[in-house]
Protein backbone atom coordinates (compact mmCIF):
# COMPACT_ATOMS: atom_id res chain seq x y z
CA UNK A 1 0.00 0.00 0.00
CA UNK A 2 1.24 3.49 -0.88
CA UNK A 3 2.12 6.15 1.69
CA UNK A 4 -1.20 7.83 0.88
CA UNK A 5 -4.18 5.49 0.70
CA UNK A 6 -6.54 6.03 -2.22
CA UNK A 7 -10.12 5.96 -0.92
CA UNK A 8 -13.37 5.35 -2.74
CA UNK A 9 -16.64 6.46 -1.15
CA UNK A 10 -19.96 4.69 -1.71
CA UNK A 11 -22.75 7.24 -1.42
CA UNK A 12 -23.04 11.00 -1.01
CA UNK A 13 -24.28 10.80 2.60
CA UNK A 14 -24.23 13.81 4.92
CA UNK A 15 -21.67 12.20 7.25
CA UNK A 16 -19.41 11.63 4.24
CA UNK A 17 -19.79 15.17 2.87
CA UNK A 18 -19.46 17.05 6.14
CA UNK A 19 -17.06 14.90 8.14
CA UNK A 20 -15.25 11.94 6.65
CA UNK A 21 -14.32 13.16 3.16
CA UNK A 22 -12.86 16.48 4.43
CA UNK A 23 -11.00 14.62 7.18
CA UNK A 24 -9.42 12.18 4.73
CA UNK A 25 -8.38 15.03 2.43
CA UNK A 26 -6.73 16.84 5.35
CA UNK A 27 -4.91 13.71 6.54
CA UNK A 28 -1.25 13.05 5.85
CA UNK A 29 -1.81 9.48 4.66
CA UNK A 30 -5.03 9.42 2.67
CA UNK A 31 -6.93 11.02 -0.18
CA UNK A 32 -10.37 10.49 -1.67
CA UNK A 33 -9.82 9.30 -5.22
CA UNK A 34 -13.47 8.78 -6.18
CA UNK A 35 -17.07 9.09 -5.05
CA UNK A 36 -20.06 7.09 -6.25
CA UNK A 37 -23.59 8.46 -6.06
CA UNK A 38 -26.86 7.81 -7.85
CA UNK A 39 -27.13 11.56 -8.45
CA UNK A 40 -23.74 12.92 -9.53
CA UNK A 41 -25.22 16.40 -9.99
CA UNK A 42 -25.98 16.61 -6.26
CA UNK A 43 -22.34 15.86 -5.45
CA UNK A 44 -20.83 18.68 -7.50
CA UNK A 45 -20.12 20.88 -4.47
CA UNK A 46 -18.42 18.22 -2.37
CA UNK A 47 -16.40 17.05 -5.39
CA UNK A 48 -15.21 20.57 -6.22
CA UNK A 49 -14.53 21.57 -2.61
CA UNK A 50 -12.53 18.44 -1.85
CA UNK A 51 -10.89 18.09 -5.28
CA UNK A 52 -12.12 14.53 -5.85
CA UNK A 53 -10.73 13.21 -9.10
CA UNK A 54 -13.49 10.85 -10.19
CA UNK A 55 -17.28 10.63 -9.78
CA UNK A 56 -19.24 7.49 -10.63
CA UNK A 57 -22.99 7.00 -10.92
CA UNK A 58 -22.86 3.46 -9.52
CA UNK A 59 -21.12 1.75 -6.61
CA UNK A 60 -19.74 -1.14 -8.66
CA UNK A 61 -17.50 1.27 -10.54
CA UNK A 62 -15.67 2.19 -7.32
CA UNK A 63 -14.98 -1.47 -6.61
CA UNK A 64 -13.74 -1.97 -10.16
CA UNK A 65 -11.39 1.03 -9.98
CA UNK A 66 -7.87 -0.37 -9.64
CA UNK A 67 -6.64 2.87 -8.06
CA UNK A 68 -8.93 2.42 -5.05
CA UNK A 69 -7.26 0.69 -2.10
CA UNK A 70 -9.87 1.30 0.60
CA UNK A 71 -13.61 1.93 0.58
CA UNK A 72 -15.68 4.02 2.98
CA UNK A 73 -19.32 2.90 3.24
CA UNK A 74 -21.80 5.48 4.66
CA UNK A 75 -24.85 3.79 3.13
CA UNK A 76 -28.12 3.04 4.99
CA UNK A 77 -27.68 0.39 7.66
CA UNK A 78 -29.27 -2.48 5.76
CA UNK A 79 -26.79 -1.99 2.90
CA UNK A 80 -23.66 -2.20 5.06
CA UNK A 81 -23.33 -5.96 4.90
CA UNK A 82 -23.85 -6.58 1.15
CA UNK A 83 -21.57 -3.76 0.04
CA UNK A 84 -18.91 -4.59 2.60
CA UNK A 85 -18.87 -8.17 1.34
CA UNK A 86 -18.59 -6.96 -2.27
CA UNK A 87 -15.80 -4.50 -1.43
CA UNK A 88 -13.78 -7.13 0.46
CA UNK A 89 -14.25 -9.60 -2.40
CA UNK A 90 -12.98 -6.90 -4.77
CA UNK A 91 -9.78 -6.68 -2.74
CA UNK A 92 -10.51 -3.40 -0.95
CA UNK A 93 -10.02 -2.54 2.70
CA UNK A 94 -13.29 -1.32 4.25
CA UNK A 95 -14.25 1.39 6.74
CA UNK A 96 -17.99 0.91 7.31
CA UNK A 97 -20.27 3.34 9.10
CA UNK A 98 -21.92 2.23 12.30
CA UNK A 99 -23.65 -0.05 12.88
CA UNK A 100 -21.30 -2.43 11.12
CA UNK A 101 -24.13 -4.95 10.70
CA UNK A 102 -27.83 -5.29 11.49
CA UNK A 103 -27.43 -8.58 13.36
CA UNK A 104 -24.81 -11.06 14.54
CA UNK A 105 -25.11 -13.26 11.45
CA UNK A 106 -24.23 -10.35 9.17
CA UNK A 107 -21.32 -9.36 11.41
CA UNK A 108 -19.91 -12.88 11.32
CA UNK A 109 -20.17 -13.04 7.53
CA UNK A 110 -18.37 -9.73 7.22
CA UNK A 111 -15.62 -10.73 9.64
CA UNK A 112 -15.15 -14.07 7.89
CA UNK A 113 -14.92 -12.40 4.49
CA UNK A 114 -12.34 -9.92 5.79
CA UNK A 115 -10.24 -12.75 7.19
CA UNK A 116 -10.51 -14.76 3.98
CA UNK A 117 -9.58 -11.75 1.81
CA UNK A 118 -6.74 -10.61 4.05
CA UNK A 119 -8.18 -7.10 4.11
CA UNK A 120 -8.92 -4.76 7.00
CA UNK A 121 -12.52 -4.21 8.07
CA UNK A 122 -13.37 -1.55 10.63
CA UNK A 123 -16.49 0.06 12.03
CA UNK A 124 -16.41 3.87 11.90
CA UNK A 125 -16.48 4.79 15.59
CA UNK A 126 -14.00 7.65 15.40
CA UNK A 127 -14.54 8.84 18.99
CA UNK A 128 -12.43 5.94 20.26
CA UNK A 129 -9.34 7.64 18.82
CA UNK A 130 -10.07 11.09 20.26
CA UNK A 131 -7.52 12.19 22.88
CA UNK A 132 -10.35 12.69 25.39
CA UNK A 133 -11.54 9.10 25.00
CA UNK A 134 -8.03 7.75 25.39
CA UNK A 135 -7.51 9.88 28.50
CA UNK A 136 -10.75 8.58 30.06
CA UNK A 137 -9.63 5.02 29.41
CA UNK A 138 -6.24 5.72 30.94
CA UNK A 139 -7.71 7.29 34.08
CA UNK A 140 -10.06 4.35 34.64
CA UNK A 141 -7.41 1.71 33.99
CA UNK A 142 -5.05 3.42 36.42
CA UNK A 143 -7.71 3.42 39.13
CA UNK A 144 -8.06 7.17 39.13
CA UNK A 145 -11.79 7.03 40.01
CA UNK A 146 -11.86 3.72 41.85
CA UNK A 147 -13.38 0.49 40.61
CA UNK A 148 -16.32 1.17 38.21
CA UNK A 149 -19.35 -0.95 39.09
CA UNK A 150 -22.15 0.88 37.24
CA UNK A 151 -22.32 3.07 34.13
CA UNK A 152 -25.39 5.04 33.09
CA UNK A 153 -25.28 7.04 29.87
CA UNK A 154 -27.62 8.79 27.47
CA UNK A 155 -27.46 10.11 23.93
CA UNK A 156 -30.63 11.69 22.53
CA UNK A 157 -31.53 14.13 19.77
CA UNK A 158 -34.71 15.85 18.64
CA UNK A 159 -36.44 14.65 15.50
CA UNK A 160 -39.00 17.00 13.98
CA UNK A 161 -42.62 16.04 14.67
CA UNK A 162 -43.47 16.09 10.95
CA UNK A 163 -40.69 13.62 10.23
CA UNK A 164 -41.85 11.34 13.03
CA UNK A 165 -45.46 11.40 11.84
CA UNK A 166 -44.51 10.71 8.23
CA UNK A 167 -42.41 7.69 9.14
CA UNK A 168 -40.30 8.28 6.02
CA UNK A 169 -36.97 8.88 7.72
CA UNK A 170 -34.79 5.81 7.37
CA UNK A 171 -34.10 5.86 11.12
CA UNK A 172 -37.77 4.95 11.62
CA UNK A 173 -37.72 1.89 9.36
CA UNK A 174 -36.86 -1.35 11.20
CA UNK A 175 -36.47 -3.29 7.95
CA UNK A 176 -33.67 -0.93 6.93
CA UNK A 177 -31.78 -1.16 10.22
CA UNK A 178 -33.49 1.82 11.82
CA UNK A 179 -34.22 2.51 15.47
CA UNK A 180 -32.68 4.39 18.40
CA UNK A 181 -30.48 1.49 19.48
CA UNK A 182 -28.87 1.14 16.05
CA UNK A 183 -28.51 4.89 15.55
CA UNK A 184 -27.29 6.44 18.82
CA UNK A 185 -27.50 3.67 21.43
CA UNK A 186 -24.48 2.04 19.81
CA UNK A 187 -22.22 4.86 20.97
CA UNK A 188 -23.12 4.23 24.57
CA UNK A 189 -22.69 0.49 24.32
CA UNK A 190 -19.37 0.84 22.50
CA UNK A 191 -18.16 3.33 25.09
CA UNK A 192 -18.90 0.86 27.85
CA UNK A 193 -17.32 -2.08 26.02
CA UNK A 194 -14.20 -0.36 24.74
CA UNK A 195 -13.41 2.08 27.50
CA UNK A 196 -14.01 1.57 31.22
CA UNK A 197 -15.87 -1.65 31.84
CA UNK A 198 -14.75 -4.44 29.50
CA UNK A 199 -17.06 -7.14 28.21
CA UNK A 200 -20.66 -7.36 29.37
CA UNK A 201 -22.11 -10.39 31.15
CA UNK A 202 -25.61 -9.47 29.91
CA UNK A 203 -27.33 -6.70 27.98
CA UNK A 204 -31.05 -5.92 27.86
CA UNK A 205 -32.89 -2.98 26.31
CA UNK A 206 -36.30 -1.42 25.93
CA UNK A 207 -37.78 1.64 24.26
CA UNK A 208 -40.32 3.79 26.10
CA UNK A 209 -42.07 6.43 23.99
CA UNK A 210 -42.89 9.37 26.25
CA UNK A 211 -43.73 11.90 23.55
CA UNK A 212 -43.57 12.16 19.75
CA UNK A 213 -40.04 13.57 19.86
CA UNK A 214 -38.47 11.64 22.71
CA UNK A 215 -37.78 7.95 23.23
CA UNK A 216 -36.12 6.37 26.24
CA UNK A 217 -33.57 3.63 25.73
CA UNK A 218 -32.36 1.64 28.70
CA UNK A 219 -30.25 -1.44 29.32
CA UNK A 220 -28.37 -2.68 32.31
CA UNK A 221 -25.77 -0.07 31.41
CA UNK A 222 -27.84 2.52 29.52
CA UNK A 223 -30.45 4.94 30.77
CA UNK A 224 -31.54 7.65 28.36
CA UNK A 225 -32.54 11.19 29.29
CA UNK A 226 -32.88 14.44 27.38
CA UNK A 227 -29.20 14.93 26.55
CA UNK A 228 -25.84 13.20 26.35
CA UNK A 229 -24.47 12.28 29.76
CA UNK A 230 -22.37 9.53 31.27
CA UNK A 231 -22.44 8.64 34.96
CA UNK A 232 -19.98 6.17 36.45
CA UNK A 233 -20.54 4.70 39.92
CA UNK A 234 -17.47 3.35 41.68
CA UNK A 235 -16.68 1.28 44.71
Amino acid sequence: MADRVNWGVLGNALIARKCVIPAIQKSRNGRVHCLATRSPQSAEEVVETNKIEQVYDNYEAVLADSAVEAVYIPLPNHLHCPWTLKALSAGKHVLCEKPLACDVQEARMMADRATASGKLLMEAFMYRFHPRSRRIKQIVEEGGIGNPCLIRSAFCFHMDDKILRSGKNIRLKPTKGGGALMDVGLYLQRFRCHEPAGDADAVAAYIHQRAPALARLQTNVLAASDNFVIHVKTE
